[in-house]
């Protein structure tokens, strides 16, 4: 891919290879990138750690913290600034440096790993602990929830930084079966924001999902649902802070309007699905004509050869 005047950077080509890639085949993708972007390759394979860990942001890859047995979101959230692959951890409240698999045949480009973990500088914890007592409420309300909804899942939940007061959780859950050509994914963000002079909150959620199979061709599906509303207030609000009782009480509220708003999502998408079934499909399908007689593929191509024999004879005979 040679680069003309006007046209965009070798690494805006990369870029935008790498964040269409299909669930589960970064790797794959990342080789092309590397053979079909040949201008200016030095610069491109410079900038591949930074736009792998923005594609992993981006998709909400999960990583195993080192010590804490436990799993976090690689999610813009908790990135610390874009193209930069250490991510924030709010539940242990470290810094996760993490290996986003540059070299090629990298394993870490499929699935990032974290290699070492530093403590959370003090004015970022500071900025964080008016929303922490939420943030932690949001976690052990939604917890049981995404578990059971869906299976594998990862749920990272961040506090807001001062002076807001809410939290952001995010989850995603991802399936493949490269050799049976198909893989999946599914990631979900919510925000929660308490205005404390107003006495109200308020959730913003957005759900995504991709699936690919690819076996004698290549679909893609995407689906995605966004939602914006109040959220309805327990009485007596969660109070200073949303601190302590109150704060349970709002994430319980937050999380029941989750689970409401995206099991109709999921009935509306099976719903699409058997629709696509009877109606979409079935009319892509030939249909037999009038007479009900299946048409002899067979004998017309016979026919079309005579035609043509005919007419070479013809042209012969002028």
């Amino acid at each position: 891919l040679g680069m003309a005047a006007g046209n965009p950077s070798p690494r805006t080509i990369a870029s935008r290879i790498l964040r269409d890639a299909p669930p589960a085949q970064l790797p794959e993708v990342l080789a092309a990138v590397r053979v079909l972007v040949t201008e200016d390759s030095q610069g491109v394979e410079a900038s591949i750690p930074g736009l792998l860990a923005d594609a992993h942001a981006r998709e909400y890859m999960a990583v195993e913290v080192p010590g804490a047995h436990c799993r976090c979101l690689l999610t813009p959230d908790g990135q610390r600034e874009q193209g930069s692959a250490t991510f924030y951890d709010p539940a242990t409240r470290q810094l996760l440096h993490v290996d986003t698999g540059t070299s090629p045949g990298s394993a870490s480009a499929a699935s990032p790993v974290c290699k070492s973990v530093s403590p959370l500088p003090d004015e970022d914890v500071a900025a964080l602990a008016g929303s922490d007592a939420l943030r932690a409420a949001v976690e052990r309300s939604l917890a049981d929830y995404v578990g059971e909804m869906y299976p594998g899942a990862t749920l990272t939940v961040y506090a807001l930084r001062s002076p807001a007061t809410g939290a952001v959780a995010c989850y995603s859950v991802r399936g493949a079966a490269l050799p049976n050509f198909y893989a999946g994914a599914l990631k979900v963000r919510w925000q929660l924001d308490w205005d404390e002079a107003a006495g109200a909150a308020r959730a913003s959620g957005l759900a995504s999902g991709r699936v690919h199979y690819f076996e004698d061709g290549n679909m893609q599906m995407n689906a995605s649902c966004q939602w914006d509303e109040e959220v309805p207030a327990p009485r007596g609000g969660p109070g200073p802070a949303a601190t302590g009782a109150g704060a349970g009480a709002l994430a319980a509220a937050f999380a029941a309007l989750v689970q409401e708003r995206e099991s109709a999502w999921h009935r509306d998408l099976l719903d699409r699905f058997v629709e696509l079934e009877d109606a979409a499909i079935k009319a892509l399908r030939r249909p037999l004509p009038i007479t009900k007689t299946k048409f002899d593929w067979d004998k017309a191509a016979i026919h079309r050869v005579a035609d043509e024999l005919g007419h070479v004879r013809v042209t012969e005979g002028e």
